[in-house]
């Protein structure tokens, strides 16, 4: 074969292997077995690619002793054939790591921070749910409290897991401080017809503390929802600079707030720090298997690629992060009988109806509060709800009772919704029978009426 020939295929097999070894693969993985075989095909084409080149320099006259022979074999094929194993177990071993980065953080989703300014938001906003549920709570003055709960949408009752901390700031929580301290009986119509006879100057003195009038309470809730607003976005700043970008692996999500985002987050798994450790090392390892290729048939055909691809795009095949809209005027429903997207169509399939009512039972049978033997009035309503959400919280579905009713009102303390994180709509329950009528214990009131799959954007 004349030297020109043999220099013309080894141009030819250099130029096809590069082209190889940059263009991205399209198709799916092929099996382990079968990455092997063709990692030990490649190294082996590599192996015939340097005696080419050694006979195109002039050294095909040159005997190969038996021995340097047996050792050709062995680096030729054997050591290839190890190589290549080694290979697939190290690079299913970083498949696996890499697969909690990029589809196992919050939510399902990747575990590092791709848009810092929405990542920020969303915390403010989930400070923002945090409080809500804590004015929800409060016990403010019957005369301004709902006004003051409607200002903050704050008037369906949320429950926050015993274990959340959130006086900040303050020697005093804030459901202490606002908590109205008139007597119960105290009627300001009352007042306003008859000063003497309904508290006088006394009355009067204890309506000018900021916790019994409507500014005093305002102001300090303002100040109250920047506090907890400003304590969730440093905490996930802290967090995600911690971990140089990436954020912890943690639990499921402990409660549901407003938009179906989550309020409270679960405990701490795995730092954010111990993943983007992990990942850096991902590419030292690389790079060293890189350094340690010192023949060129040790260097694997599909070596190359995955090296660059995962260099240059780490969320190659994670799921994206999704951070809900800013909250806008919504549409009126159109006319009666529960039209709109919210209607309670009957459609679809219960799937969840035994998680609720399983969540049910725990609560009935657990009865925080006493909460089982309350009457079935509205406000009662909202706090067993709440309770059985926590309890499916906890379970990895979300729940919450922020959802609108059939005619797209808001909840009146019977309905509930279910749904998994993934899934596009959600199930609505009507889980308290005859809600508000005061006239059974709660225990004896539950049920699990399906009322259809609905969109999630019916969560108020």
């Amino acid at each position: 074969m004349s030297k020109i020939f043999k220099i013309s295929l080894t141009l030819s097999l250099i130029i096809f292997l590069a082209i190889l070894t940059v263009t991205p693969r399209q198709t799916k993985s092929a099996s382990a077995p079968a990455q092997i075989g063709v990692c030990v095909g490649a190294g082996i084409l590599a192996n015939l690619l340097t005696t080419y080149i050694s006979d195109a320099v002039g050294n095909s006259g040159l005997a190969v002793p038996v021995s340097e022979g047996a050792m050709r074999r062995k680096e030729g094929i054997l050591d290839i054939a190890a190589r290549c194993t080694a290979r697939q177990l190290f690079d299913g071993g970083i498949s696996g790591m890499l697969d909690i980065v990029r589809k196992q953080g919050r939510d399902g989703e990747a575990a590092y921070v791709k848009d810092w300014r929405n990542f920020q938001t969303s915390a403010e906003y989930r400070g923002e749910d945090i409080f809500r549920a804590m004015l929800s709570k409060t016990k403010l003055c019957d005369y301004f409290s709902k006004d003051i709960k409607t200002v903050f949408g704050a008037t369906n009752q949320k429950a926050l897991p015993s274990s959340t901390q959130t006086r900040v700031s303050n020697f005093d929580p804030f459901v202490l401080r606002a908590n109205c301290t008139l007597p119960s009986n105290f009627k300001i119509e009352e007042y306003q017809k008859d000063f003497v006879k309904n508290g006088g100057w006394q009355a009067f003195s204890r309506l000018l503390e900021p916790q019994n009038n409507y500014y005093g309470v305002l102001f300090s809730s303002l100040n109250e929802a920047e506090k907890q607003r400003e304590l969730e976005k440093t905490a996930d700043t802290n967090e995600a600079l911690s971990g140089q970008g990436y954020t912890a692996k943690r639990k499921a999500c402990q409660s549901v707030g407003q938009g179906a985002r989550c309020v409270v987050l679960g405990t701490i798994l795995t730092p954010g720090a111990t993943l983007s450790g992990a990942v850096n090392s991902t590419f030292q390892s690389e790079l060293a298997w890189l350094a340690n290729s010192d023949e060129i048939n040790e260097v694997i055909a599909t070596l190359t690629e995955r090296f660059v691809n995962r260099l240059l795009d780490i969320s190659k095949e994670d799921s994206e992060q999704k951070y809900g809209a800013d909250p806008s005027v919504p549409e009126p429903p159109p006319g009666g009988g529960g039209g709109g997207p919210c209607a309670d169509t009957g459609t679809g399939t219960p799937n969840h109806a035994g998680a609720l009512s399983d969540a049910m039972d725990a609560v009935i049978d657990s009865n925080p509060e006493g909460i089982a033997d309350e009457l079935n009035t509205t406000e009662n309503g909202f706090k067993f709800l709440e309770f059985v959400a926590g309890e499916l919280n906890s379970s990895g579905y979300i729940a919450t009772t922020s959802v609108l009713n059939g005619n797209g009102n808001p909840n009146t303390g019977d309905i509930i919704a279910v749904w998994r994180p993934g899934e596009i709509t959600m199930e609505r329950y009507d889980a308290i029978v005859s809600s508000g009528s005061g006239s059974t214990p709660l225990r004896d009131s539950t049920s699990t009426g399906f009322t259809g799959d609905i969109p999630l954007s019916c969560v108020q």
